[in-house]
């Protein structure tokens, strides 16, 4: 039997120690690290919660701008303009009804027994057709209540988008969207 050296055991107990030292200080330096990206980005989220105020102010007065001075900024008949700023493209948004939940209806589906209106044939179990439902959805008033909980109604509107539009020449122009053409002569 070996007998065993006290300096080894001091080494290799003075070399763990010092590794286990360096465990506590990596984990002390990545707790630190872990709370200055959470300040930053809690900073960074309120920043862009700035922004998005902001931007909403502006959309709305973009909005009221172009709403009420439509009849000198767009020609009639036509749903955009533009100007040396943007294009301006206002657009018909049609209702929509949307799902929020297949499992819900698909159960009333059962209930009511009409699940064969709405969902396509089994290949072991009916499947949920979402184009299916919302056509017979239509055609259906006398049962549109028991699926109520299960969609949301968007009402319709116009939306207005706008494109940046930093070559443009003209000032305003209510009749085309694009910029002229501008001919270059050979010299």
């Amino acid at each position: 039997m070996s007998s065993t050296d006290p300096e080894a055991i001091t080494a290799v107990n003075e070399l763990v120690g010092d590794r286990f030292a360096l465990e506590v200080e990596r984990d002390a330096e990545n707790r630190r690290f872990q709370a200055a990206l959470a300040e930053i980005t809690k900073i960074h989220e309120q920043a862009l919660e700035e922004y998005a105020l902001l931007e909403r102010r502006l959309d709305t007065a973009i909005w009221q701008e172009v709403d009420e001075n439509r009849a000198t900024l767009i020609e009639r008949g036509k749903r955009s303009f533009i100007t040396m700023m943007a294009k301006f493209q206002l657009r018909d948004v049609p209702a929509k009804v949307e799902v929020l939940d297949k499992l819900g209806i698909m159960e009333t589906a059962r209930n009511l027994g009409v699940v064969r209106q709405i969902a396509n044939p089994p290949k072991g179990e009916w499947r949920f057709n979402q184009k299916k439902f919302l056509a017979w959805l239509d055609k259906s008033n006398e049962l549109h209540g028991h699926f109520e909980q299960f969609i949301d109604h968007t009402g319709g509107g116009e939306s207005l988008t706008v494109q940046p539009n930093a070559n443009y020449t003209v000032l305003h122009d209510s009749k085309r969207v694009s910029p002229p053409s501008i001919s270059i002569k050979k010299s």
